[in-house]
């Protein structure tokens, strides 16, 4: 039955793909860089439109400028389909780098250019152009759509916040991360990000060894295990042994051959190095922090105890954040209908693989909800000159209307 409204469905987003695309570019004109952090303006600029639109909406801002905008429709009986996507972006950078405006919103050559546009308001856009089309009609379950700040730098006041304080509950989700048409991602890597702090005593720079304690030397030697851990090998999971190597190709041919030992391998970033006052003086304090990315088939918790285990060597340890590796598989509901609502409207259905990155899917399964990452992609995520594929938008607010009613509808799906 509900399969039977999506032809209409698609024809009103279509009929609407120059207004997704405005909204697109406003978001895009909004700086939301995270640091700091602050999403009001932008949250507001969008709650504006929904309210627009007829859709009741909660502002939520647990901290100040962290704003989640939580809308829901349909009915609560049946099933509910979390629709998620994110309003901070990283830092745009050095402007003179960029060919265009970093906040422009620019389109030339069938993109939309700006920091944010890929990762993630060409997503945010599409997602908000599924709901409007949705809104029109009787839904056979309950779509929430949540935008949230905070995910650039861990997610704690954003998709964790509303999943952990706010009631947030779903039988499964949909996050608008940028994959491209032919790609959804199911699964990812686990993150430990810590800050080592070693102490040392001052003393004139012209007495070192023999007078006063180097912190950086000490910091240096507390690294050594730290980054030593890089290489790891984790043991995939046997049944998602093919799309890791399914992934490892689609990686070779984005990325290059070399990273892809990335998604089964241990990866230490040594980030972040501080320490010392004047080159004359033994330095008393020397920091560091490290992104620490684990492979499925690891435990971050077995990392973390091996890092920790440096504080008895008089170095601190501080965990920053910390996240197991994660997955969701592929005959589970919200992938199948993913799969078939994209396979309604591109004709195939996208390939199932795994990212080398982390993103709020983490929060979403440690609450037990199944989770799917499909968007829009273009060029230039978290770079210089970043833009995302206009047509891709609305292509993707229309897999997602088809998903949400496939997910929500009573059919067994393939």
């Amino acid at each position: 039955m509900w399969m039977k409204a999506i032809p209409g469905l698609m024809a009103e987003v279509a009929s609407r793909g120059d207004e997704i695309v405005a909204l697109c570019r406003r978001l895009i004109q909004i700086p939301t860089e995270n640091p700091p952090g602050d999403v009001s303006t932008a949250a507001a600029a969008v709650a504006e439109v929904l309210r627009g639109w007829g859709v009741e909406l909660t502002w939520n801002e647990p901290a100040g400028g962290r704003v989640s905008l939580v809308a829901a429709m349909g009915p609560e009986s049946g099933r509910t389909l979390i629709l998620n996507g994110h309003l901070d972006v990283v830092p745009a950078g050095d402007p003179g780098r960029w060919t265009r405006p970093a906040f422009s919103g620019d389109v030339s050559g069938g993109l939309i250019w700006g920091r944010g546009a890929v990762d993630m308001k060409g997503g945010v856009a599409a997602l908000l152009g599924a709901v409007r089309a949705m809104s029109q009609v009787d839904l056979p379950g309950r779509v929430i759509l949540t935008l949230v700040p905070d995910e650039e730098t861990g997610g704690r006041w954003g998709s964790r916040w509303l999943l952990q304080d706010a009631g947030l509950a779903g039988d499964g989700c949909l996050i608008a991360e940028p994959s491209g048409l032919d790609v959804c991602t199911i699964g990812q890597r686990g993150a430990l990000w810590l800050r080592l702090r070693a102490s040392g005593t001052p003393a004139h720079g012209s007495l070192s060894p023999y007078v006063g304690k180097n912190a950086i030397l000490s910091l240096i030697n507390a690294l050594r295990p730290v980054l030593a851990l890089a290489g790891r090998r984790g043991k995939c999971p046997p049944e998602l042994a093919q799309i890791l190597e399914r992934s490892k190709h689609w990686m070779a041919s984005s990325v290059g051959e070399p990273a892809t030992a990335a998604l089964d391998h241990v990866t230490v970033n040594l980030g972040i190095l501080r320490g010392g006052t004047k080159v004359n003086v033994v330095p008393e304090e020397a920091t560091a922090e490290i992104d620490i990315r684990v492979p499925l088939g690891c435990t971050v918790a077995a990392i973390r105890a091996e890092v920790e285990a440096l504080q008895e060597t008089g170095v601190e340890v501080e965990i920053l954040e910390a996240s197991e590796p994660n997955f969701t598989l592929p005959n589970t509901r919200i992938a199948r209908a993913l799969a078939a609502g994209a396979k309604e409207v591109l004709g195939k259905s996208p390939s199932f693989l795994l990212q080398w990155a982390t993103s709020d899917a983490r929060h979403f399964r440690a609450a037990g909800i199944p989770v799917v990452q499909y968007g829009p992609f273009g060029r230039g995520i978290h770079g210089y000159d970043e833009a995302v594929l206009a047509d891709e938008i609305v292509r993707c607010a229309q897999v997602y209307v088809a998903t949400a009613l496939a997910f929500l509808g009573s059919r067994e799906l393939p």
